[in-house]
């Protein structure tokens, strides 16, 4: 089974909560125009998140608005559409959320807020602890290629704590360019 989703920190807390709930052995990161040019291909064995929908998938999660260039899922199909600050949240919930998963809210939390740009001044000018982390992954950052940084941040965002996270050289080295450049904020 393959994750389909953005390379985003709404894309990475999805691919934690499906990862941790799905038998999935692959991830694509993909620019969500990419399934509406039909620039990738997808298959019945696809979970799509935080990315348009697309009728061959098994299950989809979106919390975008849908555009006329967009295909519509059916009434009913597997997963959870709706307006919202993440699709994390959307996914947490269908898995099972807080009664489940207590020990991914505060990450969900954060992946609304950050997502949404639910952010106080704090959180762009000294940001800490999650929204720091989602800092890291942007691509805007110019921090280069995040693939196989985003696949690190899955596996250790499911086994450590957030403080644990920040001290990994990997997250530490990106941390570190964010705050020595400036104008990044």
């Amino acid at each position: 089974m393959r994750l389909v989703t953005r390379g985003d920190f709404d894309g990475l807390t999805c691919a934690v909560i499906i990862t941790g709930n799905e038998n999935v052995d692959d991830i694509a990161l993909i620019h969500p125009q990419d399934i509406t040019d039909n620039r990738v291909g997808i298959y019945k064995t696809d979970i799509l998140a935080n990315v348009p929908y697309h009728p061959n998938c098994f299950k989809w999660f979106d919390h975008h608005l849908q555009t006329e260039n967009n295909r519509k899922p059916p009434e009913q199909f597997d997963g959870a559409y709706s307006l919202a600050p993440s699709a994390a949240g959307l996914v947490y919930d269908y898995y099972g959320g807080k009664a489940k998963m207590p020990k991914l809210e505060t990450l969900v939390e954060n992946a609304d807020r950050l997502d949404s740009a639910q952010l106080t001044v704090e959180d762009v000018l000294r940001p800490k602890d999650y929204i720091l982390l989602g800092y890291t992954i942007d691509s805007r950052t110019g921090h280069g290629s995040f693939e196989a940084y985003f696949h690190l941040l899955v596996d250790l965002l499911k086994t450590k704590p957030i403080n644990k996270i920040l001290k990994h050289p990997k997250v530490k080295e990106r941390c570190e360019r964010i705050y020595a450049d400036d104008s990044t904020f």
